[in-house]
């Protein structure tokens, strides 16, 4: 019999923007825990709030999920103690609640999304140089915050039990939460962690997909081979193999960022390849990559656990293991044709700045991609026939930039003088 594990999860997301963008960071729940504020032991909760390099945070509105009404919020932003909530930076009290709605109820509380508006307290997050974190504790009459096993932002939420002398400790779970703004800065593709805790019953021994076959064993439960490169192309079917070791009732999964958002949520962006099995062998399954799946890298998970038939992407399980690749996805033909017959794009070379232009379609998604694969510019385009893209930064050589339009995708090569 095997021994329930009791496991700590540590998930990262990210938003993707270029200029200033609406953006938001986000902490979901399912109405199944929550944190006591205040109470006898003085309780303290907070989330922490990640900011990236040379990027800016602007919150206009917070949303809370509190258990119980409330009369008042207060928002303080600390600053980070290596990894839990520091000295206090700003306080900002009694914050005006826009709205307060009843969104379920358990245990005996009624559980309230309350929206705050924040627009004019200046409530801006940077990192100038290197990656920065910040702290939002909130106090409130309110009973409780709402919490989930899951954590879709930074690390999990913190607590301490006396506003004096207690120390802050990481919790195993988020408290839910949504902080929306606007973002200003070029963001990194980041993806949730997942994590079994234990591959001794269970484990991945192969991966096989396109031109990837790696072979491995239990290692830990969860490791990062995005070294390895798989590479396909637009429209095409091609079968997964996954071989493992197994003991019983357990599934494997594929999940592949399609679009490459930095989430696995999308359309076809998750697979179970078999389950359950108790059978040590290989097991395939036939996947098709969309005809409009974005070029360039995006990341390709795949997992075994036991007893999970619902596990998702960013699931931590008691027993399984996850493994970690990435797939370089190459334009089809159309896309080249797409592109020549939609879009004009110059001065091509170029030396700093080159110009798309189009008299059929609006630009959503402008992306660089050098010839491994790499994303070097992901620019989100608010539905303008013109733009223009900075490539000084890049060394020389040739690219490939993509579109995404409202009418369609395309693929053409640019060289960087």
């Amino acid at each position: 019999m095997k021994k329930i594990l009791l496991l700590t999860a540590f998930v990262l997301s990210a938003f993707i923007a270029s200029a200033q963008e609406d953006c938001s960071q986000v902490s979901s729940g399912s109405i199944s825990d929550g944190g006591f504020l205040g109470g006898d032991t003085n309780q303290l909760l907070a989330v922490d709030i990640p900011v990236f390099e040379g990027t800016t945070f602007t919150v206009s509105t917070i949303k809370l999920n509190l258990i119980g009404p409330s009369t008042y919020v207060d928002i303080i932003i600390r600053s980070d103690n290596s990894g839990v909530p520091g000295t206090i930076i700003d306080t900002y009290s009694n914050v005006d609640i826009t709205s307060s709605t009843i969104v379920g109820s358990n245990f005996g509380f009624d559980f309230y999304q309350v929206t705050l508006n924040v627009a004019s307290l200046n409530l801006v997050f940077d990192a100038p140089t290197g990656v920065s974190r910040y702290w939002m504790e909130v106090l409130s009459d309110a009973d409780g915050w709402e919490s989930d096993s899951s954590v879709e932002v930074g690390l999990a939420g913190a607590f301490a039990n006396s506003s004096t002398t207690g120390a802050w400790a990481i919790g195993t779970g988020d408290y839910v939460y949504e902080l929306i703004g606007e973002c200003e800065g070029d963001f990194p593709i980041l993806y949730c962690n997942a994590n079994a805790g234990s591959c001794t019953y269970e484990s991945i021994t192969n991966v096989t997909f396109a031109d990837l076959n790696h072979t491995s064993g239990c290692g830990a439960g969860y490791n990062d081979y995005t070294d390895m490169v798989a590479t396909v192309t637009q429209g095409e079917t091609v079968q997964l193999s996954v071989t493992v070791e197994t003991d019983e009732d357990d599934y494997i999964f594929v999940f592949i960022d399609w679009n490459n958002d930095g989430l696995f949520d999308g359309a076809n962006e998750s697979y179970q390849v078999a389950g359950p099995v108790e059978i040590a062998q290989a097991y395939t399954f036939d996947i098709s990559v969309p005809e409009d799946a974005a070029v360039g890298q995006t990341r390709m998970r795949v997992f075994i656990s036991w007893d999970e038939p619902d596990t998702n992407a960013c699931s931590s399980v008691d027993y399984g293991e996850v493994e970690d690749y990435t797939l370089n996805i190459q334009a089809a033909a159309n896309l080249n044709d797409f592109f020549a017959s939609n879009i004009s794009i110059y001065p091509n070379p170029t030396a700093d700045i080159f110009n798309l232009v189009s008299n059929t379609s609006t630009f959503e998604n402008v992306k660089v991609t050098d010839l491994n694969g790499r994303t070097v510019k992901n620019i989100y385009v608010n539905s303008l026939s013109s733009t223009e893209v900075n490539i000084s930064d890049l060394t020389s050589g040739m690219y490939f930039v993509t579109v995404q339009t409202d009418n369609g995708s395309g693929s053409t090569k640019i060289i960087k003088k």
